[in-house]
């Protein structure tokens, strides 16, 4: 399992399309959905009236007017966006086909349709101000992991740290999605982890990046907080040695209150 696990950031790092099966409620859930076909095609309706010495019979046809959604909004009733394994599989795929409950999305690295609304719709028309609130999330996250100029030296420069920004985004994500094992918070995310390696060159310690720790370590629980609950394994830095609160993990980390029931 753990050799698995160390390949998932290189196998959807390099994935041309990923195929996922939105409405699935449990790992065997499949692509195939019994989906209305009157939500997205025009209504057939036979209609007759009589006015008076007119009398009118015929065939109409009735769309159902829906407003275009966002990947966001469309994510949120989406069963298979509560677990938190896919959270990298999300954010490390180039491209994905989602297949959800009513029909299929398609997304790409800047851009996003779907088949009731094949043509990519514009910020205007998702009523929303940037690219991450009108298309996805992980957008911004998503490119910077992919862009090779991106790659610099210290933290202070914009394209690092707006990697680190982006980061932080998707810990507070992350921490509101469900994991059948606590002690999985760091390995779920651990192709995100070698990828920002990998371009910065950063250490990766109990959740935390060690160049940012100055930022990294004043994260708050949304809510009361609540003693962590997980038991999870990372190796530690020879001369770095946190204090561990009761669960195994360093208090001052945010992955001691991943499964206390609180976001971050």
């Amino acid at each position: 399992m753990q050799e698995q696990i160390e390949c998932m950031g290189q196998i959807y790092t390099a994935s041309d399309l990923t195929l996922f099966a939105a409405a699935g409620v449990n790992s065997d859930f499949g692509l195939s959905v019994n989906r209305d076909p009157a939500i997205l095609r025009p209504s057939k309706v036979l209609l007759h009236a009589e006015i008076g010495n007119w009398s009118l019979q015929g065939d109409y046809f009735f769309e159902h007017f829906r407003p275009i959604i966002s990947m966001v909004a469309m994510k949120e009733n989406l069963p298979l966006f509560k677990r938190g394994w896919v959270l990298q599989e999300e954010v490390l795929s180039a491209r994905g086909l989602y297949f959800g409950r009513e029909q299929m999305t398609w997304r790409c690295l800047c851009e996003s349709s779907t088949k009731e609304h094949p043509a990519c719709p514009t910020f205007q028309s998702l009523d929303h101000g940037t690219a991450e609130q009108a298309y996805d999330t992980f957008m911004g996250l998503r490119l910077s992991l992919r862009t090779k100029n991106l790659r610099v030296s210290q933290p202070s420069s914009t394209g690092c740290r707006g990697v680190l920004n982006q980061w932080y985004k998707m810990v507070e994500k992350h921490s509101e999605r469900q994991l059948t094992k606590c002690s999985d918070v760091l390995p779920a995310l651990s192709g995100i982890v070698s990828r920002i390696h990998e371009l910065h060159g950063y250490s990766f310690v109990a959740g935390l990046w060690q160049e940012d720790l100055q930022l990294g370590l004043t994260w708050k629980v949304n809510g009361d907080s609540t003693p962590g609950m997980i038991a999870s394994s990372y190796a530690h830095d020879e001369d770095f040695l946190p204090p561990l609160c009761a669960s195994g993990n360093p208090s001052w980390s945010w992955v001691s209150q991943f499964c206390s029931g609180r976001s971050v």
